[in-house]
């Protein structure tokens, strides 16, 4: 039973097939691979560029299956450079802080995850929060908030990262500055 894959977008014919499934190897198809009964189209080494509509139709009867929009899941990397930014960037002791986790695109949106010191940041206090956008929140910032925060954006088709040191404001003999307030609060 002979059958035909087509790429809708480029209005292509990808495949000549009978009995076996059809599997594209770096986009070349043997047509010595038939495509059976209930047969698939197998894409390996895919891109973006694969992304479209495709359809299957049987020569002998040239019955037409059902058309199939495939999408294609990804992340791109951040740019080597890209930090997430912290609004302060030198908070003093107690002050709120608002980090942000540079922007890329991926399909489909993916989850944002905050480290700190290479661990998650610890949301079981109301004191820091992660809003529905990914935004970190720390509505007061502590010495224990100090260090290296890291920020990733991940789905099932990959993650990317970024990292920046957040230290905290000091006054000009090394005490943190907002120390004193943050005390006579507790």
């Amino acid at each position: 039973m002979d059958s035909r894959w087509m790429d809708m977008k480029n209005a292509l014919i990808l495949t000549d097939c009978s009995t076996s499934n059809a599997v594209l190897h770096n986009r070349i198809y043997r047509s010595e691979q038939p495509v059976p009964d209930v047969g698939f189209l197998i894409i390996t080494n895919i891109s973006l560029d694969d992304e479209g509509e495709y359809w299957c139709r049987r020569d002998e009867n040239g019955q037409e299956g059902d058309a199939v929009k495939i999408v294609i899941a990804y992340v791109d990397q951040f740019p080597h450079d890209s930090r997430p930014l912290f609004y302060p960037s030198r908070p003093s002791i107690g002050e709120r802080v608002v980090a942000e986790c540079p922007h890329t695109r991926a399909i489909p949106s993916p989850s944002i995850t905050w480290f700190l010191n290479g661990e998650t940041v610890d949301l079981s206090s109301r004191r820091v929060d992660v809003t529905s956008n990914g935004t970190l929140k720390i509505s007061q910032f502590l010495i224990q908030d100090i260090g290296l925060y890291e920020c990733m954006l991940s789905n099932f088709a990959g993650r990317t990262t970024a990292k920046v040191f957040v230290d905290a404001k000091r006054l000009k003999d090394g005490r943190f500055r907002g120390l004193e307030d943050a005390i006579e609060v507790a």
